[in-house]
C-alpha cells in the first residue's frame, strides 16, 4: 500500500520530462521518455536561440531518430543554463474608454468598434475621441 503512494508522488508528467532534457534536474525512466511527443520536445527546445540548431536537427530527423535517442541528444548537447523566450504581449490599439466613445459614435457594438479602429487608423480615431471627450455630457 505504501508502494502505490510512493508511486503516485515520483510519477512525472511529459512536461517535466521534457524540461529535464535542457535544466537537468532528473534522470527520467524510459517509460516517461517514451511518453514524450517528438513534436512537443523539439517546439521546446526550438524556443532558445541557442538550442535552436539543436531543434532543427531533430526536426529534419523526427521520424528516423527514435525518442529515447533525441531526449539523450538534447540533454547532452546543451548547456546547464539555458534561457527561453518570452513571446510578447500583443499591445491594445485602443483604450476600453476610448473604445467606448468609438461605440457611441458609430452606435455600434464592441467587436464592429475594434473593426473601424484598425480600419481607420490612429489619426482619425483619435479625432473622434477628441471630438467626444470635448463634448459635455448630458
Amino acid at each position: 500500500m505504501l508502494k502505490d503512494k510512493e508511486l503516485k508522488k515520483t510519477k512525472r508528467t511529459p512536461y517535466s520530462v521534457m524540461k529535464s532534457a535542457v535544466n537537468k534536474t532528473f534522470i527520467p525512466s524510459i517509460e516517461e521518455i517514451k511518453s514524450i511527443n517528438s513534436f512537443f520536445l523539439v517546439r521546446y527546445v526550438s524556443n532558445d536561440p541557442s538550442t535552436i540548431y539543436i531543434a532543427n536537427i531533430l526536426n529534419c530527423n523526427a521520424k528516423v531518430i527514435p525518442i529515447e535517442a533525441q531526449y539523450k541528444f538534447i540533454r547532452n548537447s546543451t548547456m546547464e543554463k539555458v534561457a527561453f523566450v518570452n513571446y510578447p504581449k500583443k499591445e491594445k490599439l485602443i483604450s476600453d474608454k476610448d473604445l467606448k466613445l468609438i461605440m457611441q459614435y458609430y452606435k455600434c457594438n464592441e467587436s464592429v468598434a475594434k473593426d473601424y479602429v484598425r480600419v481607420l487608423g490612429v489619426q482619425r480615431t483619435q479625432e473622434i475621441v477628441d471630438k467626444y471627450k470635448n463634448k459635455p455630457q448630458m
